[in-house]
């Protein structure tokens, strides 16, 4: 594929194997293959992370490991440590295990939202 190609949804997505929720490319303006993409991602107000009423915003994410593939069928055990909470900012400790082990797990840091 050269630079000049634009991708839209319909070619990104027979190129990809993700699919709503987790296909977050909308097109692809350019590829220099080997090297870069430049892509767009539309946002909009309906996504399932912008429902409902915010009390935490996740405002960092380090650490991140995924260790394991996950497949339908698995059952994902969320584990979450608080770390620390410092005036509106909380830092966390997360695990995600399937049969006992270990698939993904990241330092997390989140932020109080607008009081309603």
């Amino acid at each position: 594929m050269t630079d000049s190609k634009v991708l839209d949804i319909e070619a990104i997505a027979a190129r990809l194997p993700h699919r709503f929720p987790f296909l977050m490319v909308d097109r692809v303006l350019s590829v220099e293959p080997g090297k870069s993409v430049v892509a767009i991602k539309n946002v909009t107000a309906n996504e399932a992370h912008f429902v409902g009423l915010w009390v935490l915003y996740l405002v960092g994410i380090d650490n991140v490991r995924f260790k394991q593939v996950v497949r339908p069928g698995d059952q994902i055990l969320l584990k979450v440590d608080l770390v620390q909470r410092r005036r509106n900012l909380w830092r966390l400790e997360a695990r995600a295990e399937v049969d006992g082990k270990v698939v993904a797990e990241a330092d997390l840091l989140l932020a109080d939202g607008p009081k309603s």
